[in-house]
């Protein structure tokens, strides 16, 4: 038998290499038949089932540059891991770098709570800008002879505060300074001396928290009654005439947190405190401070 006779063997569905393998009962130029529809593009490298042995690409891979066995993901709606939320712990390092910061996020978590009536207010970063209503209360001295005062809320019925004041006869100060009426709990112990005009504000259960007011200016003209709060930032309660209201200014960016309009012809009410946002993190501070810088004013004009 010749070798034109000889059947070629099976097809197998692979090639060894890139020959393009034909049926037994077709040949090159026969029927005209296009040959190039039997081609399998790659055949060489990769068959037709992938095997165990073989690398498997996955449908969404593209090649990353011609004749290149290396693939990249086209774009495509894979799942990926969500973001991880989380702050990693300052260093000693970090902590010298960024002082400020640091000491800011101390003070955040160390300044105790001060509650509004009927409400809890958050604590807050120091030097933050409020935006939003006041807080008024309104002051009402008990009689003419005595000197207690009781801070009504804005609905002039509910009280606030209660001012245990004392008389002395050489002019020194001893205020409690009550929550919720006469025997409520203190909030302050403010003391003066009898020669001096700075007093010392001081909270009875975290003795720490002390602060001194501390005056300056003329009698007349314009004055102030500094004093460094909680928060760590340096407050004063300010007045421009004799007898005119009082404003307390935060420093160093001189914002207004308070307002204390004195009430004239009237012989019970004494003034109205309107607190703004800005100083609502300190509200107790902010009512203990306008009352004695309003009654220090009052006794020395």
């Amino acid at each position: 038998m010749s070798t034109d006779d000889q059947s070629p063997p099976a097809y197998d569905g692979t090639t060894s290499d890139s020959t393009v393998r034909y049926p037994h009962d077709i040949k090159p130029g026969q029927h005209n038949i296009n040959t190039q529809a039997y081609a399998v593009e790659g055949a060489a490298s990769q068959g037709l089932y992938p095997n165990a042995t073989e690398h498997y690409v996955p449908p969404t891979a593209e090649p990353a540059s011609h004749n290149d066995t290396r693939y990249e993901m086209a774009s495509a709606n894979v799942p990926t891991a969500p973001p991880v939320a989380s702050l990693p712990v300052q260093s000693g390092y970090q902590q010298n770098q960024y002082p400020n910061q640091y000491q800011q996020q101390q003070i955040q978590h160390q300044q105790p709570q001060y509650q509004q009536q009927g409400a809890q207010l958050q604590n807050v970063v120091p030097g933050t800008v409020f935006i939003g209503e006041p807080v008024t209360f309104h002051i009402y001295r008990q009689g003419w002879v005595s000197r207690d005062c009781r801070i009504l809320q804005s609905d002039k019925k509910t009280v606030a505060y209660h001012i245990d004041y004392p008389r002395s006869f050489f002019g020194s100060w001893h205020v409690n300074m009550r929550r919720s009426g006469a025997n409520g709990p203190t909030v302050f112990l403010i003391t003066k001396s009898a020669m001096g005009s700075d007093f010392t504000i001081q909270d009875p259960v975290n003795p720490a928290l002390t602060t001194k007011v501390v005056r300056s200016g003329g009698v007349i003209g314009k004055r102030k009654h500094a004093f460094a709060a909680f928060d760590g930032k340096q407050y004063a309660w300010k007045g421009a005439g004799l007898g005119g209201d009082l404003k307390l200014v935060c420093y160093p960016l001189k914002t207004v947190a308070a307002f204390y309009h004195r009430k004239k012809h009237a012989w019970a009410k004494e003034g109205r405190l309107e607190i703004l946002p800005g100083g609502q993190h300190i509200l107790d501070l902010v009512v203990a401070t306008g009352f004695c810088v309003e009654e220090w004013e009052r006794q020395n004009h």
